[in-house]
C-alpha cells in the first residue's frame, strides 16, 4: 500500500504527538482535581512504579510529600476505589517528619497490614478516592503543582514511587505537540497547494 505525503504527515504529526504526551505524563502516578474543596478527586494514572519494594505494609500507605501549602492537623475516611501497591486505601492524614499538623497527605488503610506491593511492571495505583478537604481549602495547592510520592507515612518514608500533579484547570496541550500539529498542518497545506 503507498502512501501519499499528505497521509505520511499526518502520521508523523500524530507519532510525534503521542510519544510527547507520553513522555510527559510518565513519572506522574496520581492526578488531582481540585475543581471543588468539597469532593478532591485523586486519580490513579495507570503509571508503573519508579521501583520494586513489598517493604511497607497498608496502614502506613504513602504520602504525597508537601501537597499542603501550609501546615494543617486533618485525620478522615473517605470514598473510593484507590488501592496502592493491591491494597486499597481508606482514609487520610495530614503530618510532616511525623508530626501533625503538616503539609503532607497520607492516604493509607487503617484495618489493613498486608505488605503493598509496587512494581515497575504494573501500576503503582489504580482507582480513584474521593476527598472531603472543604475545611482546609486554603492550603490545598494551586493547579499544576506536583510532589513525591514516597511509601509510609510521613516522617518514615521509605522509597521514591513517583510523583503526584495538580491537574490544570483547562489542560493545555504541550508546546512539542502544537510544534507537531503546526508542522503537519504546513505540511498539509503545501502539499495541496501543489496538486492545484
Amino acid at each position: 500500500m503507498k502512501l501519499n505525503l499528505l497521509t505520511k504527515l499526518a502520521l508523523v504529526t500524530l507519532a510525534g504527538a503521542a510519544l510527547t504526551t507520553s513522555a510527559y505524563a510518565q513519572g506522574v502516578l496520581l492526578t488531582v482535581d481540585l475543581s471543588n474543596p468539597t469532593n478532591v478527586i485523586i486519580t490513579a494514572t495507570g503509571n508503573n512504579a519508579a521501583v520494586n519494594d513489598n517493604s511497607t505494609p497498608a496502614w502506613e500507605g504513602v504520602s504525597l510529600l508537601s501537597f499542603l501549602t501550609s501546615a494543617v492537623a486533618k485525620t478522615d475516611t473517605y470514598a473510593g476505589s484507590l488501592t496502592g501497591g493491591g491494597v486499597a486505601y481508606n482514609a487520610y492524614f495530614c503530618q510532616t517528619g511525623g508530626n501533625s499538623p503538616g503539609n503532607d497527605l497520607c492516604l493509607y488503610n487503617y484495618g489493613v497490614g498486608d505488605p503493598q506491593t509496587f512494581s515497575t511492571g504494573a501500576p503503582a495505583f489504580t482507582g480513584t478516592a474521593t476527598l472531603n478537604l472543604s475545611s482546609i481549602a486554603g492550603s490545598l495547592p494551586s493547579a499544576g503543582a506536583s510532589g513525591n510520592i514516597y511509601t509510609s507515612y510521613s516522617g518514615n518514608h521509605r522509597v521514591l514511587l513517583g510523583q503526584w500533579q495538580v491537574m490544570d484547570a483547562a489542560p493545555t496541550p504541550e508546546p512539542g505537540t502544537l510544534a507537531l500539529a503546526g508542522l503537519g498542518g504546513v505540511g498539509a497545506w503545501f502539499c495541496a497547494r501543489r496538486r492545484k
